[in-house]
Order: structure tokens, then sequence, then C-alpha cells
């Protein structure tokens, strides 16, 4: 069973260098050529490091609303002048998905002398992305 939450969450990510592949499923891209993966999160107040990705995956999402929306504050420019506001994206999305098995980071730490219950306990599956259009990540749903 899933619950979905949708909630913006602050993410610390890791930089990987891109890889060479053209072939290669290549996560979000900054500026520098590098994968951006997330390293860490905090939602509710908790902090979480990430154990492992256990899939990534790009969706980009009415893309034609924001060109279509780009093209016709181009023509309204011409027209008009250039206008001081930015180009509304409402709708459109550009995401970057990630599966993620996560570790509650509590105020104990991190040792190993942990029951497997409490790790257990600890442990979190669920989904996050990075919205590249809206700059937000967001926790997307979490798995039971």
């Amino acid at each position: 069973m899933t619950h979905a939450y949708r909630h913006p969450i602050a993410v610390e990510v890791a930089v990987e260098v891109a890889r060479q592949d053209a072939g290669a499923d290549t996560p979000l891209m900054d500026t520098g050529g590098a994968a951006m993966i997330p390293a860490a999160f905090r939602w509710r107040a908790r902090a979480y490091r990430v154990l492992a990705v256990l899939s990534s995956w790009h969706l980009q999402d009415k893309w034609w609303e924001r060109q279509e929306r780009q093209e016709r504050q181009e023509r309204q420019e011409r027209q008009l002048g250039p206008s001081e506001q930015a180009i509304d994206a409402h709708g459109a999305s550009d995401r970057t998905y990630y599966r993620l098995r996560c570790r509650a980071v509590g105020d104990r730490g991190d040792t190993e002398a942990e029951t497997e219950a409490e790790t257990e306990a600890d442990t979190l599956l669920c989904e996050i992305y990075h919205d590249a259009v809206s700059g937000l990540w967001v926790l997307e749903r979490v798995y039971d």
C-alpha cells in the first residue's frame, strides 16, 4: 500500500560524474554536467539518509504548454515591449523521479548496535522528485 503526500522537502544531493555512455539513463544534470543524486532529505522534522537509489526515471509533462506560453509572451513583447514577469510554467513539469530506500537518522545517531526491529521501523521506501521547472524537491509517495 502507498500513501501520496506531495510534500515539499529539503534535499541534500551527492554529485557524481556524468556517464560517457550515450545509452545510459542519466539522472538530473546540474550546470557542470554532473548527475545530482539524492543523498539525504528532511521530512516532518526528521532527517533521512538515502541507503539506496532503487530506480530513477524522467517525466516531462505538458511541455507544449510551456512552449506555447513562451511563444505567446514573445509575440506580446514584440507588440508591446518586454514584460517584467517571468514565463508562467504552471501546468508544465520536467521531473526526475527517484525511488529510494532510506533510513531515519535520529538523535541516537547511526550505530551498528541497533536491533533489527529498530532498523526496520526507521527504514522508509519512498519516491521523491525534483521538478526542474519549479526547482522544488517533493516527497511524492511512501510505501508501507
